[in-house]
């Protein structure tokens, strides 16, 4: 069934007359006929009797009518609505992973806000960051810290960061770690696009160490895929959790723990991006974080 035969249909059941409805609709009388014929043998059902030349319709066919005709002003009812009330749209930016922990709160906030549509975009934390100052987006969901002193942040959840180490590593069984007792050890890292590998980088420089990367993986996966060839460090957290057989995870001492945090330029927003900012902290229980014991 589509939308053309409908419409076809409609047009004879008023007129009553295939070559009018046909010259109409440009087509010949013999298309229109076998539109109208292939929508019956669809519908299993004669709509319409052809007599002596004359058309009626059946019962049945009075009935498909009357309700297209219901359908129909049904439909023109929600454009109408869509001209006086039209969508609003939020763009909104998500940092790589984050997704997965949010995907069911903004389809349950689209259910409830129907008049608006949510345009959701997943990329790198320093991207997604990037695109809210630029005005490209109306709300970030980023981890990590945010200096920029142009953003609003406002805290989510949050959770302690890790060290992920090979089994059988001298130093598998400490309870805690600092970034000093991995000075020495081959590293895998995500690449610069990503705050993992920044957060390394500066604490290796603060203590006067050159990184000892071994590998930069673009994806999570990749990093889970080398780390047990290597036999290296990595870092990860509920945004980044490595989940290898293999290795455990021991926490970070002497560092902040891993965030999840709504941004908004620091300039007024509209109230659909302030009434989106509202249901996510109002919800933000609903975040279930991976184990990192």
């Amino acid at each position: 069934m589509t939308l053309e035969q409908i419409t076809y249909f409609m047009d004879v059941a008023e007129t009553l007359n295939i070559s009018a409805s046909a010259q109409k609709f440009f087509i010949s009388p013999q298309g229109l006929s076998r539109s109208l014929k292939a929508l019956q043998r669809e519908l299993n059902t004669e709509l319409l009797r052809f007599h002596q030349g004359h058309i009626e319709l059946t019962a049945e066919g009075v009935i498909y009518v009357t309700r297209m005709k219901d359908m129909i002003s049904r439909m023109n009812e929600i454009h109408e609505g869509m001209k006086k009330e039209p969508v609003q749209k939020i763009q909104v930016v998500v940092s790589t992973y984050l997704m997965k922990l949010t995907i069911d709160l903004f389809h349950q906030y689209q259910q409830l806000h129907p008049d608006q549509l949510l345009m959701i975009r997943e990329m790198p934390d320093k991207s997604a960051e990037q695109q809210l100052l630029q005005r490209r987006a109306d709300l970030a969901l980023l981890s990590g810290p945010v200096l920029s002193r142009q953003l609003k942040c406002q805290l989510l959840c949050e959770a302690p960061d890790y060290f992920c180490i090979p089994k059988r590593h001298r130093l598998a069984n400490s309870a805690s770690l600092r970034f000093q007792d991995i000075r020495d050890e081959p590293f895998v890292t995500l690449s610069e696009e990503y705050k993992i590998h920044d957060c390394y980088v500066y604490h290796m420089r603060q203590m006067g160490s050159a990184a000892k990367i071994v590998f930069i993986g673009s994806s999570l996966e990749s990093v889970e895929a080398v780390l047990p060839v290597v036999q290296a460090v990595t870092m990860g957290n509920p945004q980044y959790h490595i989940q290898l057989p293999d290795y455990v995870r021991i926490p970070v001492r002497e560092k902040n723990g891993w965030r999840m945090q709504t941004a908004v330029r620091n300039e007024q927003t509209s109230p659909p991006v302030r009434q989106l900012a509202r249901f996510l902290h109002a919800r933000k229980d609903q975040i279930a974080l991976p184990s990192v014991s």
